[in-house]
């Protein structure tokens, strides 16, 4: 084992030419085998010593812009913040891309691909308890439906107006997303037309 060995680390180290046939000839054996010697030992050594190859500058350029929007959507998911607070926060922890404009304009790309409705799709009744609300984008009334529990929006939708039609066909595009024999409860105020508690079957 250690004469094999021997012969494997001469045949790796020495480059001269026709230092493989030497071997062959000083210890009786053939050039295949030397080779083969050869070979394993240099796989050992990879596996022990080789050092990965250091990633490109369009690798790194990647991963910090995938790092900095990692953490700007948990702090906007998950920690409520603002998009000041957010840049704010960022900066401090040394991340790139971020300021105001960069974050607000990467969340809106995300926005456009996720559906406005929750789909529920295991075709079971489920009873869901709403927290509604009405907001306002440019004197645009948004009508918002969320889970008191775990603060997921299940439909948020912009409206022409919020009278009583408009929230009756919210709750009703809601129940389509859950299949047919989805049922839901609402908690609602007055000021939305419907009575407390009423149940959508």
């Amino acid at each position: 084992m250690e004469l094999s060995l021997l012969i494997a680390f001469v045949a790796l180290m020495d480059n001269r030419w026709g230092a493989i046939t030497q071997l062959a000839k000083k210890y009786a054996i053939s050039r295949t085998f030397v080779y083969m010697l050869q070979s394993q030992l240099n796989v050992a050594i990879e596996g022990c010593f080789c050092v990965e190859k250091p990633p490109s500058k369009k690798e790194l350029i990647v991963g910090t812009k995938m790092k900095s929007l990692e953490y700007a959507l948990m702090l906007r998911l998950e920690g409520k913040c603002s998009i000041p607070s957010i840049s704010n926060m960022m900066k401090k922890m040394g991340l790139k891309n971020n300021s105001v404009g960069t974050i607000s304009q990467q969340l809106k790309k995300i926005g456009k691909y996720l559906p406005n409705t929750y789909y529920f799709g295991n075709g079971a009744i489920t009873y869901v308890y709403l927290a509604v609300d009405e907001m306002f984008s440019h004197s645009v009334p948004i009508l918002i439906s969320v889970d008191p529990l775990s603060s997921a929006i299940l439909r948020i939708e912009l409206s022409g107006s919020r009278k009583t039609e408009d929230w009756v066909n919210h709750f009703n595009k809601l129940k389509g997303f859950g299949g047919q024999r989805r049922r839901a409860r609402y908690m609602l105020g007055n000021r939305y037309g419907l009575s407390r508690n009423q149940q959508a079957t």
